[in-house]
């Protein structure tokens, strides 16, 4: 992380940072720097720092109104790529739902830049998050961005749903890591006593949204 911290600072790739390792921190940088790791040593996540976070081999911005996508997370990009490249419908309607930063739809149309990406979300925030995303990442791909509850926000078929909905339960939240319990959005963590409300009721949704067979 120290190393990902000076190369944000200074602007450096990988390579560049190796061979300056024994160079002096030179100012202004030094004082960025100094309040970047003041920052990490009261557990604010890395990527809130930087406001950058890799994703499947992406640059995605992120900032403290969205969760940070993890590399678990990638499987959800595996398995949609792989779903859709099976029913070879390269103008397959894909919604994902909770999307948050945009990294897993985002994802899935920078491989397969003929969908169509509908990403939803609850949060107005996020949204703006994820439209900058896709600005940067897919800016001639074909994609909407709209507000709403889960489905309901769906105004056609689906041909692939993918979904990264919060599952923790309420009572699990002091017990997870600081970087998540102080800074991370908690409506992206907890949906409320169980830990499945979002997810079931996105399912109860779903036979509406379904294409015909």
């Amino acid at each position: 992380e120290a190393e990902i911290l000076i190369r944000n600072f200074s602007g450096s790739t990988r390579a560049q940072f190796y061979a300056r390792l024994t160079d002096p921190i030179k100012f202004p940088m030094e004082g960025a720097l100094e309040d970047a790791l003041e920052r990490r040593c009261l557990r604010e996540p890395l990527a809130y720092i930087t406001g950058h976070r890799e994703f499947y081999n992406l640059d995605f911005s992120v900032t403290p109104d969205v969760l940070i996508p993890r590399p678990e997370t990638e499987l959800l990009v595996e398995r949609g790529l792989n779903h859709l490249r099976k029913r070879c419908n390269p103008k397959a309607r894909v919604v994902d739902v909770g999307t948050g930063s945009g990294a897993v739809g985002i994802a899935i149309a920078h491989f397969l830049p003929d969908i169509r990406l509908i990403g939803i979300d609850c949060s107005l925030a996020a949204l703006k998050i994820a439209r900058r995303n896709a600005d940067k990442l897919i800016p001639n791909g074909n994609y909407q961005w709209l507000q709403g509850d889960l489905l309901t926000a769906s105004d056609g078929p689906i041909d692939r749903l993918v979904a990264n909905l919060p599952y923790v339960p309420n009572r699990r939240m002091m017990s997870l890591a600081p970087e998540i319990k102080l800074y991370e959005p908690q409506l992206a963590i907890t949906p409320g006593a169980i830990g499945t409300e979002l997810i079931l009721r996105m399912i109860n949704q779903l036979s509406r949204c379904l294409p015909p067979y």
